[in-house]
């Protein structure tokens, strides 16, 4: 990336923290703070959750296109996207045009551990054994998380910690 970016994007598997520092970066920049869930949601007044259980996974991808599609195009925001969103070629592209991508990434011990704490439903981690789907998750989408600019491990480590060291790749990119 050779100039600056217009919005800082993350990345990365439900659980690792996206949303939570992403609120922290954007207070420290001074830029808006967006979640593509939230949006989604009042995009088309109902959750996550129940666009999955109603329409299923392909209407809730084409919704979060359409959102991803209006946010790309912004101007100073951090976008912390759902885990799967970057997983759509149109967005995939969309996203990493004139912003800086960053993935974040923890464990699927300390992920598991963070989502059994949330009150959220993740439909794509609903299983028996909740370890064993988000290590399948996690190799099916490594190819493409690697493609992030930087990745940024989120295990053990602070809120702070994390939100300097975005804020230090973020410097290096302006």
């Amino acid at each position: 990336m050779t100039r600056r970016p217009r919005n800082l994007v993350l990345i990365g598997m439900s659980g690792t923290g996206k949303s939570r520092v992403g609120r922290l970066v954007a207070e420290r920049l001074r830029w808006r703070f967006i979640d593509t869930d939230l949006e989604i949601q009042r995009a088309t007044g109902r959750s996550v959750q129940q666009i999955f259980a109603a329409d299923g996974e392909p209407a809730f991808r084409a919704v979060e296109r359409d959102v991803v599609a209006r946010l790309a195009r912004s101007n100073g925001a951090v976008i912390a996207t759902g885990g799967g969103a970057i997983l759509d070629p149109t967005s995939r592209e969309l996203l990493f045009s004139g912003n800086l991508v960053i993935c974040l990434e923890a464990s699927a011990e300390q992920i598991a551990a963070r989502l059994a704490r949330s009150r959220e439903r993740r439909p794509l981690l609903e299983s028996a054994d909740p370890l064993v789907a988000i290590r399948a998750l996690q190799a099916d989408r490594a190819p493409i998380y690697a493609l992030a600019h930087r990745s940024i491990t989120t295990d053990g480590r602070t809120l702070g910690e994390i939100t300097a060291e975005i804020l230090d790749v973020l410097h290096e990119h302006r």
